[in-house]
């Protein structure tokens, strides 16, 4: 097995730091959203619900992407299974991570997908 050559080794590090990143603005979007849609005064469906109690899920994707890019950058330069391991992980949290946040968004549209039908 080779090493990862220094792209790959970019790569996951700006992947990485983009996961934390992402679900640090998500939960500190999540009290505007949870201010906004209380001005509406109607039922909310139920995926915004859930999504709008979610913060500490977010804060939690975030703190884990945040752990996995220490390892990953402790893990260069040693042994070659580690660094891929490291590099799996990391990028894994990328993908977690954006999943997550196209659901947040989907979930805080579908209110006004809702209102926009109704209208």
């Amino acid at each position: 097995m080779k090493p990862l050559n220094p792209l790959q080794k970019v790569y996951a590090v700006v992947l990485t730091l983009a996961a934390v990143g992402l679900n640090l603005y998500v939960a500190r979007a999540v009290p505007r959203f949870t201010e906004m849609f209380q001005g509406f005064g109607a039922d909310l469906p139920a995926l915004t619900a859930v999504l709008l109690k979610a913060q500490p899920v977010f804060l939690l994707l975030a703190l884990v992407a945040a752990i996995l890019l220490v390892v990953l950058v402790r893990s260069f330069g040693k042994d070659v299974i580690r660094e891929r391991r490291a590099f799996r992980w990391a990028v894994s949290s990328h993908v977690v991570s954006f999943v997550a946040v196209g659901l947040f968004v989907f979930g805080m549209y579908l209110p006004i997908f809702r209102l926009g039908s109704v209208v």
